[in-house]
């Protein structure tokens, strides 16, 4: 992914993905993300890419040329993990999380996490926001 435009400025928004077999020559590709939208995190699951804008969209690639799009549910999206057997999104709305055991279907869950990062180790999640918060828990829910 790169950073183009007004957000280079502002140092967070994505508003392309790029692949590149050298880390020298990239190629943007087309995800299906409307413009005026931007990614804020990609990871890799071991089978497919999977990247998410912060209007809640979410995009997988099992090759980073040929892009699916869905939809979150949720807005503000801050970050997404997969832990193995379910997707995680975080959000900083005060919905939080949403949750996806194939990637395309979602479920908002609500609690306070307003969370702009998030990260687990398959049995536990970490959540960061603002302010200096870090919130852990050991279920995909909360």
């Amino acid at each position: 992914m790169e950073y183009s435009g007004q957000c280079k400025r502002q140092g967070h928004c994505l508003r392309s993905i790029q692949t590149s077999p050298d880390l020298v020559n990239w190629t943007v590709r087309t995800s299906g993300v409307n413009a005026s939208n931007y990614f804020v995190d990609i990871i890799w699951n071991g089978e497919q890419f999977s990247a998410v804008t912060y209007q809640g969209s979410v995009v997988h690639s099992i090759d980073g040329v040929n892009w699916s799009i869905f939809y979150v549910g949720n807005d503000r999206v801050g970050a997404i993990v997969y832990s193995g057997s379910q997707y995680v999104i975080a959000s900083y709305r005060p919905n939080g999380t949403s949750i996806s055991s194939d990637g395309e279907t979602w479920t908002v869950q609500s609690n306070d996490g307003y969370f702009k990062g998030l990260a687990t180790n398959g049995a536990v999640y970490v959540g960061v926001s603002n302010g200096g918060k870090i919130s852990s828990s050991s279920n995909d829910s909360s």
